[in-house]
Formats: structure tokens, sequence, C-alpha cells
């Protein structure tokens, strides 16, 4: 297995609702290959529709679950520090 750090902060935390854009931005940013905007998505398309129709691997869906793990411990240290 393969757990990525990001050094510097956390992907921002699935909340419900529009503030949950900025988390498929980033795991796009990070985990689907791109030259261009226009290759994480369309025009007027939603960072959370452009996601959910993302053809990532399944090496990638790993990845970012081993990231969401990462991300919940780190949170689950500050709160109990």
């Amino acid at each position: 297995n393969v757990i990525p750090v990001i050094l510097g902060n956390s992907l921002p935390k699935l909340m419900g609702g529009e503030k949950d854009n900025d988390y498929y931005k980033y795991v796009l940013l990070l985990l689907k290959p791109w030259r261009s905007l226009d290759d994480l998505k369309a025009g007027a398309q939603s960072w959370s529709d452009a996601f959910t129709s993302a053809e990532l691997t399944p090496y990638t869906r790993q990845l970012l679950a081993n990231l969401n793990v990462d991300t919940e411990c780190k949170d689950a240290r500050e709160h109990h520090s």
C-alpha cells in the first residue's frame, strides 16, 4: 500500500454542500492527469460532477482512500492534543 503524504495543509474535508467543491478540485488536481483546466472539467461543470465522471483507476482510488485516512488521523491527533 502507498500512503502519499501531503506537505502543508491537508485536503479539504468533505462536509456536504458547496464547500465540497474544494475537496473535489484538489483531488482532481492531484490525481487526474491534466495539462489545462479543460482536462479536469468542462467549463460550467461543477467540481463534484467532474469528480463523479472522472475515470480514476483502482490504484488512484486506493491512493485517495489512503489520503483520506491520513487526513482523518491528523485531525484526530490535533483534536486530542
